[in-house]
C-alpha cells in the first residue's frame, strides 16, 4: 500500500525540513515534498511555511562510498539464460562554477539506485571556497530536486576574499627557519613559491633548505602553524677528557642469585689489584667540529675540559700522566674526591657479619671484631681476629691468629698455608701446612697440620674427633675419664692422603668408563662378526671406542703406580710421635705411619712412637 502524504509547517523551509527529516527518521536530502505554503511576514501577522511529503527517497543497499561518483554494477538475470542484462546505479554529483562573475551551482541526479547528493556536502565546500551562505533553504532546494540545471546562486551566497600570505622566523640561536602560510579564502590570491624563495634570499637564509617542505607548505598552508624549512647543521661540541677506571668500582650491596633470592653474606665489596696492574688511564679532551647557522656562518663548538688523574698510595703515575698502575698488592680504593689508592692490608673495624658481607682479598686482613656464623674470610695473605670466630670459614694463603676460640658447630672450617693460633677449637674443622698452636684445648673437631701443640694452657686438653699431624702431637690430657672416642694421627701426610683419596676416586671412574666401553665395542664386533662388515658410521665408532680403550688402559695403569708409591711412602714414616705431658685415658687410639695402638688404661707422663720391631711403644716423659 502506498504512503499517506504527510503535512509538516514551522518557521521557515529550512526548519520544517529538518523536522520531517528527523520525523521520518532519514536525510533531508532523501525527502520527497512540495512546499504548499511558503512562509511570510507582515506587520500583524505572520504565515508559516507548510510542506506536504509524499515519502522518501531509498537508500541503495550497493552504496559507493565514494565522493558522490561511485558506479554500482549488478548483473540480472533475463528469461533468457545465455543473456545477462547490465544495470548501472551512479550517484548523484554536483558542480560549482563561476561565470560572468556570478556563481553557479548544478546538481545531477543519480541514475537507478544511486545515491542523491547530500547537502551537508555541499554545504561544507561552499564554505571552503570561502562563502557565507545566506538562505540555505534556496541551496537546500536545489540540492533536493537534483534537476541537472545550473541555477545563478550569487545572491544566496556571499564570498570572504582574504589573499594568501606568509611569514619568516629564524630561531633565536639561528639554526632553524620556519615558515607559516595562510591559504586564501575565497577568490584571493594564492601564495607564490617565488615570493617565499626571493623573501629568503633577500634575509640571506640559504642553508640546508627544505624546497619539499616550502611547496609543501604552499600548497596545503600550515594550519596557522609555523612549519621547519632549513636547519643548521650543529656544531659537534669536543668532549672532555676521560678518566676510564680499570677496576670495578663496587658497592656494599648484597649478590642477587640466579633464583632472585638476595645473597647477604656476599657484599662483595673489595676489589683485588696486583702490582703494575692498569687502574686508570686518561683519554684526552677534543677539540670538535664547527657547524653553520641557517645564514652559513660558522658556529664554532664547545672545546672539550682537561682533567687530571688523581694519585693515590701506592700508585705510580707514568711520564705522560696517561696511566696509573698499583705499586703493590692489595685493595684498590677510589675515595670520595677521586684519589685512588692501594692498600696492602684490609682492616674491619668491628665484626664480619651480614653489614660487611664475605671477604677475599690479595692482601693481609685484620677483623677487630668477630667473624659471625655463616661468614667467609678469604685472603691471600694472613688473617688475624681481635677476638673469636663463630660457624665461618676462614681460608688464608699465610698464617691465621685468632685471639678468641673457633666455635664451629660442625660447620665452620679453617685452612692456612701458614701456622694457625687459637685459644681453643671445639667442632670445627681446621687444616694447616705449618704447625698448630692451640692454648686451652681441641674438642671433638677435625684437625690437620705439621705440629699439634695444646699445652700452653691450664687445662691443654684433646678430648674427641681426629687430629693428624705430620711430625707430632703435644697435649697435657688426650681423652678423658669417660672414654671419650679419641683419635691421634701422627707421621702422615695430609698432602699425602688426600692425594691418594683423589687417586682411588679417579681410578673408579676410569675402571667404569673402561667397563662401558668395553662392552660397546663387545657389541659392534659382534654385529660385524654375524653381518661381515659394519656401516661406515658404526665402524667409525669401533674405531673411536678402541682409541679411547688404549687411552683408558693406560691412565689405569698411570694411575695404579702412583697409589703404589704413595702407599710406600706412607709406609716408611715412622718418626713421629705423641706425648700426653699429663694423662692420656682409654678409648684413645694413637697410629704412627701406618700401625694403630688402642689405649686400654690410663696412663701417666707418656710418648707413643715406633719401636724398632714396628710397634707403637709408650715410655714416660719428665
Amino acid at each position: 500500500m502506498a504512503e499517506l502524504p504527510q503535512r509538516f509547517s514551522g518557521e521557515n523551509l529550512q526548519e520544517v525540513l529538518a523536522e520531517a527529516a528527523e520525523s521520518l527518521s532519514c536525510e533531508v536530502e532523501e525527502l520527497e515534498y512540495k512546499v504548499i505554503q511558503r512562509e511570510k511576514k507582515g506587520l500583524l501577522r505572520r504565515t508559516p511555511c507548510v510542506i506536504e511529503v509524499s515519502g522518501q527517497h531509498k537508500k541503495n543497499d550497493n552504496t559507493n562510498t565514494g565522493d558522490n561518483n561511485g558506479i554500482v554494477a549488478e548483473t540480472a538475470a533475463s528469461n533468457d539464460p545465455a543473456e545477462e542484462k547490465l544495470n548501472v546505479s551512479i550517484d548523484g554529483y554536483y558542480e560549482i562554477s563561476e561565470e560572468d562573475n556570478a556563481i553557479y551551482l548544478v546538481v545531477y541526479p543519480p541514475e537507478n539506485r544511486g545515491n542523491y547528493v547530500k547537502w551537508k556536502d555541499v554545504k561544507s565546500k561552499l564554505e571552503e571556497k570561502g562563502f557565507e551562505i545566506l538562505d540555505e533553504a534556496f541551496i537546500v532546494e536545489i540540492v533536493r530536486k537534483s534537476e541537472g540545471q545550473k541555477v545563478d546562486i550569487s545572491e544566496y551566497i556571499e564570498e570572504h576574499v582574504i589573499d594568501g600570505s606568509f611569514e619568516i622566523r629564524v630561531a633565536e640561536d639561528n639554526m632553524k627557519a620556519l615558515l607559516k602560510v595562510n591559504l586564501p579564502q575565497g577568490r584571493g590570491k594564492e601564495v607564490n613559491l617565488e615570493e617565499i624563495t626571493q623573501a629568503l634570499s633577500e634575509r640571506k637564509i640559504s642553508q640546508n633548505l627544505d624546497f619539499q617542505a616550502i611547496h609543501k607548505c604552499v600548497s596545503e598552508g600550515t594550519q596557522g602553524e609555523f612549519r621547519t624549512i632549513a636547519t643548521g647543521d650543529q656544531p659537534i661540541d669536543g668532549k672532555d677528557a676521560e678518566i676510564q677506571l680499570h677496576f670495578e668500582e663496587k658497592e656494599r650491596k648484597p649478590v642477587v642469585k640466579e633464583d632472585g633470592s638476595v645473597d647477604y653474606y656476599n657484599i662483595d665489596n673489595v676489589t683485588n689489584v696486583k702490582a703494575e696492574d692498569l687502574l686508570a688511564s686518561k683519554h684526552p679532551p677534543e677539540e670538535g667540529s664547527p657547524g653553520k647557522d641557517v645564514y652559513g656562518n660558522i658556529v664554532s663548538p664547545k672545546p672539550g675540559t682537561d682533567r687530571q688523574i688523581k694519585r693515590g698510595k701506592n700508585t705510580e703515575l707514568s711520564e705522560d700522566e696517561m696511566e696509573l698502575r698499583a705499586s703493590i698488592d692489595g685493595q684498590v680504593v677510589m675515595n670520595n674526591d677521586g684519589f685512588i689508592h692501594v692498600y696492602p692490608v684490609y682492616e674491619v673495624s668491628g665484626d664480619v657479619d651480614v653489614s660487611t658481607g664475605n671477604i677475599d682479598f690479595v692482601g693481609n686482613v685484620i677483623v677487630k671484631g668477630q667473624i659471625k656464623s655463616g661468614l667467609k674470610v678469604k685472603a691471600a695473605g694472613d688473617v688475624e681476629v681481635r677476638k673469636s670466630v663463630d660457624s665461618c670459614i676462614i681460608e688464608a694463603g699465610g698464617n691465621v691468629d685468632i685471639k678468641g676460640g673457633i666455635q664451629g658447630r660442625n660447620k665452620g672450617s679453617i685452612t692456612a698455608g701458614g701456622s694457625v693460633t687459637c685459644k681453643f677449637i671445639e667442632n670445627a674443622q681446621v687444616s694447616a701446612e705449618g704447625d698448630i698452636n692451640v692454648i686451652e684445648g681441641i674438642l671433638h673437631s677435625q684437625v690437620e697440620g705439621n705440629k699439634i701443640n695444646v699445652f700452653e694452657g691450664k687445662k691443654g686438653l684433646l678430648v674427641g674427633g681426629k687430629v693428624t699431624a705430620r711430625e707430632e702431637v703435644v697435649a697435657k690430657m688426650i681423652g678423658s675419664s669417660f672414654a671419650t672416642a679419641t683419635h691421634v694421627a701422627v707421621g702422615l701426610d695430609p698432602e699425602l692422603r688426600k692425594k691418594s683419596s683423589d687417586i682411588d676416586t679417579e681410578l673408579k671412574n676410569t675402571n667404569e668408563n673402561l667397563e662401558k666401553t668395553d662392552k660397546a665395542i663387545a657389541i659392534l664386533q659382534k654385529v660385524k662378526q654375524t653381518k661381515g662388515a659394519l656401516p661406515k658410521d658404526k665402524e667409525n665408532m669401533l674405531v673411536r671406542l678402541q682409541r679411547t680403550k688404549s687411552h683408558l688402559d693406560q691412565t689405569k695403569q698411570q694411575l695404579c703406580s702412583q697409589k703404589e708409591e704413595i702407599k710406600n711412602i706412607l709406609k716408611d714414616k715412622t718418626d713421629g710421635r705423641v706425648i700426653a705431658k699429663k694423662v692420656v685415658y682409654p678409648g684413645v687410639k694413637v697410629t704412627i705411619g701406618e700401625v694403630s695402638y688402642n689405649i686400654k688404661d690410663e696412663q701417666k707422663s707418656s710418648m707413643f712412637r715406633l719401636s724398632s720391631d714396628g710397634e707403637v711403644s709408650s715410655e714416660p716423659v719428665s
